[in-house]
C-alpha cells in the first residue's frame, strides 16, 4: 500500500464525490476544499494552543459543527494522511471519521463504501505504534 488514502480525494461534499481517480470539479471547488481544510486546521490550532479560553471555546464550537458537515469526511481523511500534523489533530480526524460512519453514513454514495473501507483499514494499519493507540482505537471502532 502506498500509505495514501483512496477515500475522500475529491474536495466536494461526499454526496457528490466521484469515485477516486476520476476528474473532479473546477478551481472554485478545489479552492473551497482547501478553505475547509485551512479553517479546520486553524480551529484545531486554536483549540490546542490558544491561551485564551474564549478562543478555545469558539474553536471547539466551530469544530463540533464542522464534524456534522459532509465536508468533514474529506478533511478528516486529509488530516489522517498527514504525518506532519500533531497527533491531537489526527485524533480529532479519527474521532470525526468514527462519528461520521456511526451517524452520517447515509451521506456516502454506495460507490464510496469500498473506498472508505480501504481507507480506514489503511489508517488502522498505519497507526499501530503505541503512541498512536488512541487514533488506532478510534479508527477500529469506526
Amino acid at each position: 500500500s502506498s500509505g495514501r488514502s483512496h477515500f475522500g480525494s475529491s474536495p466536494r461534499p461526499v454526496s457528490a464525490a466521484p469515485v477516486h481517480g476520476c476528474v473532479e470539479g473546477g478551481p472554485l471547488e478545489l479552492l473551497a476544499g482547501r478553505m475547509e481544510m485551512d479553517q479546520a486546521l486553524q480551529a484545531l490550532q486554536a483549540l490546542y494552543n490558544a491561551s485564551d479560553p474564549t478562543t478555545k471555546k469558539q474553536a471547539d464550537d466551530w469544530l463540533t459543527k464542522f464534524q456534522q458537515t459532509p465536508a468533514a469526511w474529506q478533511v478528516s481523511d486529509a488530516i489522517l494522511s498527514r504525518p506532519d500534523l500533531p497527533v491531537q489533530f489526527r485524533f480529532f480526524a479519527a474521532q470525526t471519521m468514527r462519528t461520521k460512519v456511526q451517524f452520517d453514513f447515509y451521506e456516502l454514495p454506495a460507490e464510496q463504501y469500498s473506498n472508505l473501507r480501504d481507507s480506514l483499514l489503511n489508517y488502522i494499519d498505519g497507526f499501530r505504534a503505541p503512541e498512536h493507540a488512541p487514533i488506532h482505537t478510534m479508527l477500529a471502532i469506526a
